[in-house]
């Protein structure tokens, strides 16, 4: 199970990268699916259950902080994360200009990308033959 959250998260990540230009609120959405897939992939992988079903990413990542102590540094970034994607989720209550999406979208890219890196290693170590 964890293999499908793992496979769903690069999708998404991809698609955020591939948007970042084009279509920073899909951008968005797309990042932080991915890094919610990752969350529940380190949590499933590590636990062997079902990760919580929520999309709140810092409920998640204090999920994970029990598996790993260095995450615990990007609860700001995943906070903020969360917010830019549950106003994306009503039209209306975006104030930001076509512009500052765009701004904004390269921005949440680079604050999580070092952790969208962490994970992965985690995951790597975790499923590697030597352990």
């Amino acid at each position: 199970m964890w293999q499908q959250f793992l496979k769903h998260a690069k999708k998404d990540w991809e698609r955020a990268l591939e948007r970042n230009r084009s279509d920073p609120e899909d951008a968005i959405f797309h990042l932080q699916q991915a890094v919610e897939k990752l969350l529940k992939a380190l949590i499933y992988l590590h636990a062997d259950e079902e990760p919580p079903r929520t999309h709140n990413l810092r409920f998640l990542l204090k999920h994970a902080v029990r598996l790993d102590k260095s995450l615990a540094k990007y609860e700001d970034a995943c906070i903020e994360l969360g917010g830019y994607y549950l106003t994306l989720r009503y039209p209306s209550a975006v104030e930001l200009s076509e512009e500052e999406l765009l701004q904004k979208a390269g921005e949440l890219i680079e604050k999580v990308k070092p952790l969208v890196k962490r994970i992965d290693d985690l995951i790597r170590e975790l499923t590697s033959p030597a352990r």
